[in-house]
């Protein structure tokens, strides 16, 4: 891949305080969202409901298949209204990271960077309580 170019994360929290991301080189594709989509319903047995922004890339051919060949209704979608990105309690998980974890990092590679933000969401795993606040963060309107 291109070494200066860039990570992408994608992440996933619950009201329980629990956390699952997954980083990767360069930009998602549909197949990596099923990907994550795959890891996350390893990771919780039970059903679950993803609210998530409406972003092309949720909305694409890998992720409808994923949906409706392989999923048998384990996850449900539901989709916060374009307009309003900021109710997604998952935003302030890059929020925290960025302000509090990954603030005065300089690195010039993405290689560098990874193990940094790996050991940054590692280090947020530990702390549900600070998870859950997510949730009751002014903007999300969760409560």
């Amino acid at each position: 891949g291109d070494r200066a170019g860039h990570l992408s994360v994608s992440s996933l929290i619950t009201e329980t305080g629990d956390l699952s991301y997954q980083i990767q080189d360069g930009s998602y594709q549909g197949d990596d969202v099923v990907r994550f989509l795959r890891q996350v319903r390893g990771t919780y047995p039970t059903a679950l409901t993803l609210i998530w922004d409406g972003a092309s890339i949720h909305r694409g051919e890998a992720v409808k298949t994923f949906l409706q060949a392989e999923n048998h209704g384990v996850i449900q979608l539901e989709q916060l209204p374009a307009y309003r990105p900021e109710f997604n309690a998952d935003e302030q998980v890059w929020a925290y990271v960025k302000e509090h974890e990954l603030q005065h990092l300089c690195c010039k590679t993405c290689d560098e960077l990874t193990p940094h933000v790996v050991a940054a969401f590692e280090r947020l795993k530990q702390q549900p309580d600070l998870i859950r606040s997510f949730f009751k963060h002014p903007q999300v309107g969760f409560y």
